[in-house]
Order: C-alpha cells, then structure tokens, then sequence
C-alpha cells in the first residue's frame, strides 16, 4: 500500500473515531443517570439574571460559545418540590444573585418557596452578597436570610423608569408618526414625547402604589413587624449589612464558607451541596412526583412576530412566533392523550395579527379541552389577545396586564435623509402607493386612513375580549383604552380570574379536566426547544430535557435593554401593521 494511502486512511480512522467519541460525550452530557446523593445533602440554588421561562436543553455547543440564558422558573420550582419530599436533602440555600426580571416572576419563586416550607420542616436560607429591592423581596420569603458583614441591602422602595427616545431621533432627523386607540395606550409616547403624559403618570402612579403595597406587606408578615413598620425602615434605609441586621431586615452577618460550615452535619468532616447541575438528573417520578395524566405546558415567550420563534441566543431577546406557537397548540389538541392546556405567557405584546392567528387556536383548543393562561412577569396587549380566549387567566399580583389598545404608523426619515444627503425618486399607481414610506410625512389622507385601520382593530379586540370574558362591550371598553393594569388590579376589575402561580394555573387546568386535585400529573413541553446546533445548521427539534446550568448574575444597564428592546421590535414599529405593544421600556425597579 502506498504511503499516501496509508496516511489518508489514517487520518480517516482518526476522523472516525473523533466523531464516535463526540457522539458518546454529547450522549453522557444529555443524558446521563441520576446521581448518587448523600444523605443530609443541600440543595444549593442560585437564582437571577432574566429568569427564562423555558428550560433550555442541555446544549454542549451553546455552553462553549456561553449562549446559554440560564436556569428557568420552572426549574427552581421543580427543584424545590423535589427538595421537600427528598429525605436525602436536609436543607436548601438560596444564594440570590442580582435579578433582571420582572416583579411576576420573584413572586413566582416566593410562592414555590412558600410551598417548600408548608411542605417539610426542613430550612430554605437565604444568602447575599448584595441585595436590591428584588433580590431582598425573594430573600424574605426564606426561613432565614443572611448576607455578607460588608455587603449593601438597597431596599429602598419602588421606582418606576421610562426611557425616552424623542430627544434622540429628534437629533437623527427621525420623526414618530403613530396613531392609536385607548387614552391611555402610552406605547408611543416614548417616541413621541421626552417625559410622561398626564395618562401615563396616572396609571404608572396607581401600579406603583399597587405593588410597593404588595411587597411590603409580603416582606412586613415575612418578617415579623407592621407594614407601617417596615415602611419606616425603606424611608430611613439603613443600607449596609450592619444596619440591615440592627434594623430587623436580615438575620446574620456570615461569609459563605461560614455559612456552609455552619450548616454541616456534627462529626463530618466533608458534607455534599448539591447544585442544579445535578439535582436536575433527579427524576421525579423517584421521590414520587409526575406521572398520571398528560398535561400540555406551552411557553408563550418575548415580542410576538409573524412566523418562527427566535431564542435567546447571541445575548439577543427570546421572540414569540405565531406559528411556533399555533402549531404547538394544534399539536396539543390534536393530542388524544393531553387532558388540558396551561399558557405560560411572558410577552408584551407585539404584531396584531400574529397575536390574533394564536387566540384562534386558543378558541379552537378550547372547544376540544381546557385551556388555561398564567401570566408571568408580563402579559399585557397582544400577550393579553392571546390569552383572552382561554377558559381562566391566572395572574401574579405584581403582572403587568390588560393594556387592551392598539396602534401603528412608521418613522420619518426626511429630515436624516437631508442630512446625510440622500434622495429617493419613485414611480407610483394607487393614491396611496406610498403610504408607508419612511421620505416624507403622512399626508392628512393617508393619516385618516391609518386611524380608520386602528379603530377597526381595537374595536374587533374589544369584542373579542368581552366575548372571551362574558362580558359586556361597553364594560371592556372602559377597562381597555391601553390601560396597563397590575395583576392585583386585574383580578379586581375581572380581567384576571384568579392569583397566583404555574401551579394555581395548573390546579385549575385539573379541575377544568376532572383531574383529581390530589393526582400527579405529566407536563408536555410545547413546543420543544431547540439546541444552538439546530438553530445554526437546521433540523428537528430535540426530545426535551430541562437544562442543568446556573443563572448568570450580570446586571445590565436599563438604558442598555431598552435599546435592545426597541432594536428587537424596531421591524414591527416600522412595518405600518396593527400593533398591540404595552410600553414594555417601563423598568420596575
């Protein structure tokens, strides 16, 4: 055999073992066995940053590349309902790192370390190095909180950030030309104006009001005082670590080896903590948990566009397509086997048309088996549209919802096309031909023609959602005009059937179904996620399983994700299509 030969074959074995073993490690990776846990374990979890609502699969290409999103709700929730039942686990710490989401999802893992604690006797202790207002309203929910002897506790009250843009595009040459229906649908103004209008300030100071009662009176019953107490205390801050004991705030001043120490069994020498990483593995059908009837888990996630979903990858923001989600929908009522339905829908809304081609599969589903909606940290004008339809909406007090309004319209480019010298010469047929270019300004016509489209669009959302709700038109109306509403304010007004959580959501699902409230039952996920390998190269999606890597803890600048924000939807704002965004900039701090 001739040497060329030889090292071609060579090379060849070589690429085929390489692949083989690729093959093996991406299998360990995936799926690997459940792992041997020691007795008098702890749980160690680590929630913050954005918080998904999806569980990404265990995907080796995105870990390398670090596009992973982090640990989802659902997986610190299944986590901590494993915890309670496992004997092998004698405790959980909750080191909380600093959190980028919205108020519905902390009040989500408060309500899962609620039942944690009714659940078993065994302690959930809160660790931090630093702590904002969020960070420290997740804290107090624990048996015990405890926090670095240097560190900050910025438990300050709540703040309300709106950025604007006018001043910027004013400076571009760039005019917003948008129409709208609904006094109070705001979405626009940050284009339109540089501080809030009179309806804006109203609604945002009646949420504020909203939710610092919320949370204070949650963290004043956690912590044994008044609220009247507690409000005392957030006037005065106290701020350092040492003033946040003294003031009755936390419980202990220790560094986490301490801490860990501390926690150690008498007479061992080494102890496990056990991290999501592993706990993850731990299936719950062996502590007893899943199993029994099949019920569908559909995540409802980011802007709604036309067409595929977009994941996170990239440090981008997760996008809501409508027909990912309509055939996920299809898929689970053409399911003989799928009893009932929960949407977990964390969007503020997007295209209208999108929005509605997702309720008609909801009203569809619904005629077949029950559907039911829980909101997240947002669910607010189309993300409400799409969950108008359904058999019951569950909401956490501290969502942000209802914003039933619509608008549209396009940016002016003339006056940046002037100053960089660009011209555009057209040839048209049809009056309005030119409708929604961006070289000029509306004529008074073409306006009329664009308020004409809105109207109608709001007025079919009205009815739509006071066929949904039983209500009458006129009722929904004077609740709709854009007004974004808390979901406490919601629940009040009817626009919300019921508080709370996932799984208030999924009890009622059960109910609906004529499950027995006290049976376990088996989730679907739809639609299945898809790796990073598959988003670059093509290809079905993968079975799924939840993956098993840590919240990232970086903080982001606000002025940072609003422009990400308004990057991500600039194609909807300019597209002259119905629109049904709330003005999803507002930062809750």
């Amino acid at each position: 055999m001739k040497r060329g030969t030889k090292i071609l074959l060579a090379f060849f074995a070589l690429f085929i073992c390489g692949m083989l073993g690729g093959v093996i490690l991406f299998y360990v990776l995936i799926f690997h066995g459940e792992p041997g846990i020691p007795e008098d374990s702890y749980l160690v979890l680590h929630p913050g940053g954005g918080l998904p609502e999806q569980p990404a699969l265990a995907d080796p290409l995105a870990d390398v590349l670090g596009s992973y999103p982090g640990a989802s709700v659902i997986e610190f929730d299944s986590a901590l309902r494993k915890a309670a039942v496992d004997d092998r686990i004698a405790g959980v710490i909750m080191r909380i790192d600093p959190m980028e989401c919205g108020l519905g999802k902390v009040q989500e893992l408060r309500g899962a370390i609620q039942r944690y604690r009714e659940a078993c006797d065994k302690p959930i202790i809160a660790w931090m190095e630093t702590a904002g207002n969020k960070e420290y309203y997740l804290a107090s929910a624990c048996s015990e909180v405890y926090m670095s002897p240097e560190g900050m506790l910025l438990f300050t009250g709540v703040r309300f950030a709106v950025t604007f843009f006018k001043g910027t595009l004013d400076k571009l040459g760039v005019e917003a030309e948008f129409v709208r229906v609904g006094q109070y649908k705001s979405a626009i103004e940050p284009y339109t104006r540089e501080e809030m209008s009179e309806s804006m300030r109203i609604v945002l100071e009646s949420m504020a009001d909203d939710i610092f009662g919320q949370m204070t009176a949650d963290i004043a019953q956690d912590r044994g005082m008044t609220q009247e107490q507690l409000m005392g205390i957030v006037d005065d801050p106290p701020l350092t670590a040492r003033g946040s004991l003294e003031a009755g705030l936390i419980d202990g001043l220790i560094y986490r080896d301490e801490l860990e120490q501390q926690l150690k069994p008498a007479g061992e020498e080494t102890w496990t903590l056990v991290g999501l990483d592993s706990y993850n593995a731990v299936s719950p059908a062996s502590l007893g948990l899943g199993g029994g009837p099949q019920v569908a888990v559909i995540y409802c996630e980011g802007a709604i566009t036309s067409g595929e979903s977009a994941p996170p990858y990239w440090g981008g923001d997760q996008t809501m397509g409508s027909a990912t989600i309509s055939d996920a929908i299809r898929q689970a009522r053409e399911d003989e086997n799928i009893e009932a339905v929960v949407l977990r829908v964390n969007s503020p809304g997007g295209s209208g048309l999108a929005s509605d081609i997702i309720w008609r599969e909801v009203i569809l589903t619904r005629e077949e088996k029950p559907v039911v909606v829980s909101m997240s940290d947002y669910a607010a004008s189309g993300g409400y549209y799409i969950a108008m339809g359904a058999d019951a909406i569950v909401a956490q007090p501290g969502t942000l919802t209802g914003s039933i309004g619509v608008y549209s319209g396009k940016f002016n480019m003339a006056g940046l096309y002037d100053m960089v010298g660009l011209s555009v010469d057209t040839i048209e047929r049809g009056a309005f031909a030119d409708l929604l270019t961006s070289a000029r300004p509306f004529t008074e016509e073409e306006r009329g023609k664009m308020e004409q489209m809105v109207e109608e669009f709001y007025f079919s959302f009205i009815t739509k959602a006071a066929e949904g709700r039983e209500r009458e038109h006129a009722e929904i109306d004077r609740l709709a005009q854009g007004r974004v509403w808390t979901g406490m304010q919601a629940h009040e007004v009817g626009l919300v059937d019921e508080l709370g959580g996932f799984r208030t959501a999924l009890r009622v699902a059960k109910e609906l179904s004529g499950i027995d409230a006290a049976e376990e039952v088996s989730l679907v996920v739809l639609p299945e996620p898809r790796t990073l390998f598959q988003e670059l190269f093509g290809g079905p999606s993968a079975s799924f399983k939840p993956s098993s890597r840590a919240s990232m803890g970086t903080t982001i600048p606000p002025i940072d994700r609003s422009l990400r924000q308004f990057m991500a939807v600039a194609p909807l704002l300019s597209s002259g299509a119905p629109l049904a965004m709330m003005p999803f900039h507002i930062e809750v701090e």
